[in-house]
């Protein structure tokens, strides 16, 4: 159609002009632009601008954004995602090998449910997966540090029943030994109870 006014040619369904072709292709091939943008906005995790609400999609960087747009700052990590994803996330949006991840990225803020359960279930899959391999190596190494730590333990308790046995039970000097700072000063062997008894008899 074209206006009387100004002869501003234009489309009485879809506002621009589409000379040459009909209302049909054109929606045809909107629909078709529109579903590459939606697929893109996907894939790479835009976000919007807070202000102007412009698309905006991150290389690289660190989480503080300026709009070239309308000079905005925000974080990129509070905004939400433009269009939800539903995608598990082992390397950053944009595909970086660098940012590879065996446990994952946490989705994106307002990802979709699939999202989460995705990853959920790829940790559970790495987990069982590495359950054979690290528990000959984490069990020794559990066990090893509890018998050091009870080892660690009976040397203190030592420490301070052998400090505190010298002296008469409920005197100051015992209860400094047995129950207050003294407990961490350092003990000869000949002070320790059990070598003491046979030290004596010697």
């Amino acid at each position: 159609m074209i206006c009387g006014a100004c002869q501003t040619c234009f489309c009485y369904h879809h506002g621009l002009e589409h000379q040459g072709s009909r209302c049909e292709d054109y929606r045809r091939r909107a629909i078709m632009a529109d579903t590459g943008a939606y697929r893109f906005a996907r894939r790479m995790h835009t976000k919007r601008c807070p202000d102007c609400l412009v698309s905006i999609y991150k290389d690289g960087g660190c989480d503080h954004m300026k709009c070239s747009a309308c000079g905005r700052d925000f974080s990129w990590s509070q905004q939400p995602v433009e269009v939800p994803c539903n995608c598990l996330n082992l390397t950053r949006p944009g595909g970086d090998m660098k940012t590879f991840k065996m446990w994952g990225h946490a989705p994106c803020k307002g990802a979709s449910r699939v999202a989460h359960m995705k990853l959920f279930a790829w940790r559970c899959c790495v987990v069982t997966a590495a359950a054979p391999v690290a528990i000959p190596i984490v069990v020794p190494i559990v066990a090893g540090d509890a018998a050091l730590q009870c080892a660690r333990g009976a040397v203190h308790s030592a420490r301070t029943t052998g400090r505190a046995a010298q002296y008469q039970r409920g005197s100051f000097y015992y209860n400094y030994y047995r129950h207050g700072n003294g407990r961490n000063e350092p003990l000869s062997l000949r002070q320790l109870p059990f070598l003491r008894k046979w030290l004596c008899w010697s």
